[in-house]
């Protein structure tokens, strides 16, 4: 798990420090103070080999297709869109540091993004792609010029040493690919840790499984009905946390990135999704990076994790500031004061 996160010239962010991070983070702050944008720096960090994930994020956003201007694409990627200059994205952790490096050499249709990573074990890449012309099934092509790695990691070279991760857009979701989560659950005989977390939301739950509706893959679940309903019949937030705890179990030793987790939930049943998602995170050693914009989410967070310790959760609030956009980290205990005495945390 990362300890440390920094990033300097990346979207909004001159530099951006988060000196503490908890197995559970939340993030707030007001709008477009860059939360979303937190959460694309560590995907992409995440993603040292891959430049076709730097056209993903905006698809995240809801931009389906990239500018035939590569450089309008990826100009975006950099504070202020200073493309003369690198975006660098590091983490510390347990095992020691990674960098990221991004450049962008401007081109228009011609321009090229360049990824270069590195950590303390000696281990690099260098990653060069540019942008193809999109195809009519497709938002977005990008295709690699060149790869090339002077060493590697013989457990899984594509990943650098570095977890799986998982994105969790407010725009977007993959109903396909979390049944396929829930395909492997079922074969591993893991499906019982969705059962578990989920009834924390929703008692009547008892089971899982996976079916077809329309020839596509359909999550079925079993709520003491005479027979099991589709996922999507349970209501949207129902829907959104089952589909947040198959892929947090399906995915150890992970890190799921949420934009936006109040959205679909009541306020009144908030603690409850805090705790499913903390039991999840737990079992499947899974570090949760959230944003949020809703006060009742921050108060269902801190009631949720008031005995925890700074290890197991943390409260980042982004501000702007005449140096720029800045961090303040607090622990539960004070987040739970805070609230308490009405103090504003979002």
């Amino acid at each position: 798990m990362f300890k440390s996160f920094t990033i300097e010239n990346f979207r909004c962010f001159k530099r951006l420090e988060l000196p503490r991070l908890g197995r559970i983070n939340l993030i707030a702050g007001r709008n477009d103070v860059g939360k979303t944008s937190l959460l694309e720096a560590i995907f992409l960090h995440l993603h040292p080999t891959d430049p076709r994930q730097s056209v993903k994020v905006d698809f995240f956003r809801g931009v389906l297709r990239a500018d035939a201007d590569a450089d309008k694409t990826w100009g975006w990627l950099f504070h202020g869109r200073s493309v003369g200059q690198k975006s660098v994205l590091v983490s510390v952790a347990a095992d020691g540091t990674r960098t990221l490096e991004i450049q962008l050499t401007p081109g228009g249709a011609a321009a090229l993004l360049e990824l270069r990573f590195r950590d303390s074990l000696g281990r690099e890449s260098r990653t060069r792609g540019r942008l193809s012309s999109p195809s009519p099934t497709e938002p977005a092509g990008v295709f690699r010029e060149t790869f090339e790695r002077s060493s590697k990691d013989p457990n899984d070279p594509e990943r650098m040493g570095l977890p799986p991760c998982l994105f969790y857009s407010s725009f977007y979701m993959n109903p396909s690919e979390e049944a396929n989560y829930l395909d492997v659950l079922v074969r591993q005989r893991r499906e019982g840790e969705v059962v578990e977390a989920i009834r924390k939301l929703d008692p009547r739950v008892s089971g899982v499984s996976l079916g077809f509706q329309a020839g596509a893959p359909v999550i079925y679940v079993d709520v003491a009905l005479r027979e099991r309903i589709p996922m999507a019949y349970l209501g949207d937030g129902a829907t959104r946390l089952l589909r947040y705890l198959v892929g947090i179990c399906n995915c150890r030793d992970a890190v799921v990135l949420i934009d936006e987790v109040e959205n679909g939930f009541h306020h009144s049943i908030l603690a409850d999704v805090w705790r499913a998602l903390d039991t999840a995170c737990r079992n499947a050693n899974v570090q949760l990076f959230a944003t949020t914009h809703s006060w009742e989410c921050i108060r269902a967070a801190a009631e949720t994790f008031k005995d925890a310790d700074e290890a197991a959760f943390a409260f980042h609030r982004l501000e702007q500031t005449p140096e720029g956009v800045k961090a303040v980290t607090a622990a539960p205990q004070a987040i739970e004061a805070a609230v308490a005495s009405g103090f504003e945390v979002r």
